[in-house]
């Protein structure tokens, strides 16, 4: 179900070493085929010990029924990241 009231999108990364880059988002979708950006966090760069919350302000779009989580990074190494989303 879609929701029109927004929400917090949410990005903590707890450990990595390696990259140069890190880029998280949340994607939503009407029909889990094809996805767009809803929430994109600021780039993490080698701070691996680090939060970042997205409130209601700055999503303001219909959130669509499903959703997932998308990390980009630039570099090999490695990671640990929890990034969610609550309707608001």
């Amino acid at each position: 179900m879609s929701h029109a009231g927004g929400g917090y999108g949410y990005l903590q990364v707890t450990a990595g070493s390696g990259f140069t880059n890190f880029i998280g988002k949340v994607l939503h979708s009407v029909d889990a085929s094809v996805w767009v950006d809803l929430v994109v966090f600021t780039d993490t760069l080698t701070d691996f010990n680090t939060a970042q919350r997205i409130a209601t302000a700055t999503v303001t779009t219909q959130v669509r029924r499903y959703r997932a989580f998308e990390g980009d990074v630039t570099g090999t190494g490695s990671i640990t990241v929890f990034g969610g989303f609550a309707r608001g």
